[in-house]
């Protein structure tokens, strides 16, 4: 990307990770495509704990950032 942002050349990568430097002008999205990275991230307990209030509340909590952060 510093290549990129110096005059050098191009290149693809995530418009999320360099939004700063689009934003200041120093990088250029010549178009609104974008293709999903593949990857994801799992809340995994045991079966058992499913139902603990603290297990609830943190997945709760984090199910809420996530979609205050897609809004």
């Amino acid at each position: 990307m510093q290549a990129a942002i110096d005059g050098l050349g191009v290149a693809i990568g995530s418009p999320y990770l360099f939004n700063e430097d689009i934003v200041a002008g120093r990088l250029f999205q010549p178009f609104p495509l974008t293709v999903g990275h593949g990857k994801a991230y799992w809340l995994v307990h045991q079966e058992s704990a499913g139902e603990r209030r603290k297990v609830k509340a943190f997945r709760d909590w984090i199910l809420a950032e996530m979609a205050s952060k897609t809004t």
